[in-house]
Parts: C-alpha cells; structure tokens; sequence
C-alpha cells in the first residue's frame, strides 16, 4: 500500500473514536477546497444536521468561510491560521510572555 493511504488510513482510523464535534472540526481544517455540508457530513460520518451546525459554529470563530449558501459549502479559512496574532477583539488581544524559573 502507497504511503498516502496508509496516512489516510491512520487517520480515518484515529477519527472513528472522535466525537462529531471533532470529526466535522478536524475534516474542516482539510478544505482547501470548498466542501458541501452533505460531503462533510460523509466524511466526518456524522448527519447533515450535525456537520451544519458545527460548520456553523467554526464558520463564526473564523476558522471556515462560508461560500455558498445553496447548497452550503464552506472552505478553511487561511488567513485565520496565517494571522501571527488571533484576530480576537478586533486584533486587541495581547500576548503575556510567560517566565520559567531558569529566567527569574
């Protein structure tokens, strides 16, 4: 077996164990390409319902953009992985450095 498949066979593997949630979350970080929910619900083996509701919710935090409505169809967002800061209060969010002991 090529080794592509073997990764995805792994990873089919390890998202049966997953909670839908999960499933619909980590197939939405593979849609390079637009994806309909009916695809999505598919590939996450969850409902239609249940895909819609969590592309839903990602597509509000960011994480997807929605591109169509009829059918909806979602896409991963790059820019919301791309983005150094989290665009979070309109990018007022501040990083706290954190110290360990050996910089004290």
């Amino acid at each position: 077996m090529p080794p592509e498949f073997e990764i995805a066979e792994r990873f089919e593997d390890e998202l049966a164990d997953k909670p839908a949630d999960e499933r619909v979350y980590r197939i939405a970080l593979q849609l390079h390409d637009p994806g309909q929910i009916a695809e999505i619900a598919d590939r996450a083996d969850c409902a239609p319902d249940t895909a819609r509701r969590h592309c839903e919710r990602l597509a509000e935090i960011g994480v997807l953009n929605r591109t169509s409505d009829q059918p909806a169809t979602y896409q991963r967002n790059e820019a919301y992985f791309e983005s150094p800061t989290p665009a979070v209060n309109g990018g007022a969010c501040r990083w706290t450095p954190v110290l360990t002991t050996k910089q004290w």
